[in-house]
């Protein structure tokens, strides 16, 4: 018999992770409003062993589309990774418009084939619309991830 080699500290998908904590404590995505501009926000720090992010859902009840721009960096630089229209009122009105998922295989080829995300330890996942949300209207957007 051959001799092999055992893995004896293999790493395993964590609990799921949502997102960065909140002012409250809280961990939840975020959410752009008109005063927001086109001002980057923080969705998602990878932990200390690399994360996945499966999707990352954008909600919208804006009368316009959003184009949000996602980019990936450390806590120095940030890198453009692609941007995805977030259609008018999507996952806002009574399910006749779903919600988007941000993870676009068509919009981001450069995902992994199912569309997800495999990030290095620490890295810094950010949001950011193209353009304001409209006055009075709002862009939610939540990550689904985990650490590894």
């Amino acid at each position: 018999m051959a001799n092999t080699t055992i893995n004896k500290d293999p790493s395993f998908v964590n609990a799921p992770k949502a997102g960065v904590t909140a002012a409250d404590g809280q961990k939840s995505g975020v959410t752009f409003v008109n005063a927001d501009s086109t001002t980057a926000k923080t969705l998602f720090i990878a932990g200390p062993n690399g994360a996945i992010i499966e999707t990352i859902t954008a909600t919208t009840d804006d009368t316009s589309n959003n184009i949000v721009r996602l980019t990936l960096g450390d806590t120095v630089t940030d890198f453009h990774l692609g941007d995805v229209v977030v259609t008018t009122l999507a996952g806002t009105d009574a399910g006749v418009t779903p919600s988007k998922n941000l993870l676009d295989t068509t919009a981001i080829p450069s995902l992994r084939s199912d569309g997800s995300l495999l990030l290095p330890p620490d890295c810094v996942v950010k949001v950011a619309p193209e353009s304001a949300v409209t006055a009075a209207k709002t862009l939610t957007i939540f990550p689904h991830a985990w650490d590894l």
